[in-house]
């Protein structure tokens, strides 16, 4: 997980703009029961929401850490937030809170992570940010072997 974020936030973080993007990524984690092409699409989608949802300038933070038995992932940004009210729908499909976008991304998020046995959870104050927290199974035996994933 954490080489993945690396990989990814070598995109994000290089580009110039008002939208900073900060890894804050754990040395050393286990590997995670998830397919690496995946992990990516999760990971820029997380980072498309969070750029879109800062209006003038701002950060995001991508996390990587192990948390209990399992890996955190959590984008958090300081961006408009989501209203209350709307949260439940935003891992429905075609459902968004702008204008632009075909709102599939947090369904593919969710999706995603529950095909290798995860859990994504959503957290957001309006006018604050939104953290989007992704909790991942590790690797059975510490990613030497190929454990089958979870049929979906």
């Amino acid at each position: 997980l954490d080489r993945v974020v690396e990989d990814v936030m070598a995109l994000y973080g290089s580009g110039e703009g008002p939208v900073r993007f900060q890894p804050l990524v754990a040395a050393g984690l286990a590997p995670a029961t998830a397919r690496e092409p995946e992990v990516k699409e999760v990971i820029v989608n997380l980072l498309e929401n969070a750029r879109a949802a800062i209006r003038d300038e701002g950060t995001v933070w991508v996390e990587a850490s192990a948390n209990g038995s399992g890996l955190e992932l959590r984008v958090r940004d300081d961006g408009c937030g989501i209203p209350p009210e709307l949260l439940p729908r935003v891992f429905e499909p075609h459902f968004s809170t702008r204008s632009s976008g075909t709102g599939l991304g947090l369904a593919i998020v969710k999706r995603l992570v529950a095909s290798w046995g995860g859990q994504v959870a959503i957290d957001s104050q309006p006018g604050r940010g939104t953290t989007v927290v992704v909790r991942l199974r590790p690797w059975p035996d510490g990613g030497g072997g190929s454990p089958p994933l979870p049929s979906s």
